[in-house]
């Protein structure tokens, strides 16, 4: 009977580059799991870049990115201050002293400026980042510099991704980053299929006005919040 057909499996597009994109599907609760078809297509990829000559005399690290934690300096017992729970528990089993210093990198900066480390200071980081955390220490007197140690060069959508958001069904799209989010703007068919769930507002921003059927932001700017805003969306949902 029609009445006992089970409604098909939502497509959700994992747009995180494959390590974090696995880890990020790892941390979806199994009945959400069951009621998904997941779609890798990674918006960007993790290169290490070798670091110029004076990264390791550094006295003291900034970390905004797990990524930047991992293609760093060995720790050698160095503090360290970073963003989130994540970064900062990857710096742990790093070998750094690192404390949690806010959710994000305007939060970070501001408790280095309260706290006043007199350190010199690297920020170990992508080629591409935001929120100018060595500039604006820089700025209130710090030594610090940035340095590059990893690239994240851009993707296109795989075309099981572009099938999907082409199909007749809504297709639901975390996005982490303004730049990724950018770029599957410009990359996404059929913009208006698309539930995007953003982690924060201005990663939402950086989309400008795309026509997505439905924008969906994290009140919290880490994956677990995410996640709950997916179980929201699919609340009344039943996997088939």
């Amino acid at each position: 009977m029609v009445g006992n057909m089970q409604q098909p499996l939502i497509p959700m597009i994992v747009t995180r580059p494959a390590a974090a994109g696995e880890a990020f599907v790892r941390r979806l609760p199994e009945p959400l799991r069951q009621k998904l078809e997941i779609i890798e297509s990674p918006l960007l990829s993790i290169v290490p870049v070798t670091p110029g000559a004076g990264s390791d005399r550094c006295e003291g690290a900034v970390f905004t990115s797990s990524n930047g934690v991992r293609y760093a300096p060995d720790a050698r017992g160095r503090k360290a201050w970073c963003v989130g729970g994540a970064t900062t528990e990857t710096a742990r089993q790093a070998g750094w002293d690192a404390v949690e210093a806010g959710a994000d990198s305007a939060a970070l900066t501001e408790t280095l400026i309260s706290l006043r480390p007199a350190l010199r200071l690297a920020h170990f980081s992508g080629v591409h980042t935001r929120g100018r955390v060595a500039d604006r220490l820089s700025d209130a007197g710090f030594t610090i510099e940035r340095i590059a140690v990893y690239d994240q060069p851009l993707l296109p959508l795989t075309q099981a991704a572009r099938a999907a958001v082409s199909g007749e069904r809504q297709v639901i799209v975390p996005l982490f980053s303004p730049r990724t989010a950018a770029w599957f703007t410009k990359e996404c068919p059929a913009p208006q299929n698309v539930i995007a769930v953003f982690l924060s507002a201005a990663v939402a921003r950086a989309t400008g006005q795309a026509p997505f059927a439905q924008q969906v932001i994290s009140a919290w700017p880490d994956a677990q919040s995410v996640v709950t805003c997916i179980e929201n969306l699919t609340v009344n949902a039943r996997p088939g």
